[in-house]
């Protein structure tokens, strides 16, 4: 439930997020400010992932 209500707030901040963009900046600023936000949850669970892979290798050995 905790995670439902944490991914809910991120969501309705990432509205006001795009708002901004396209008030302040431009309206194609909505799709750079969209990637930059995929590639850092990107890096993020890759970076979860090695982590975890390192865990189960150092509990086997």
């Amino acid at each position: 439930m905790t995670a439902c209500w944490f991914t809910w707030g991120l969501a309705r901040a990432a509205l006001l997020v795009g708002g901004v963009l396209n008030d302040q900046i431009a309206p194609q600023a909505i799709w750079y400010g969209g990637l930059a936000i995929g590639a850092v949850s990107a890096v993020i669970l890759l970076a979860l992932a090695r982590e975890k892979r390192g865990e189960k290798i150092a509990a086997d050995g």
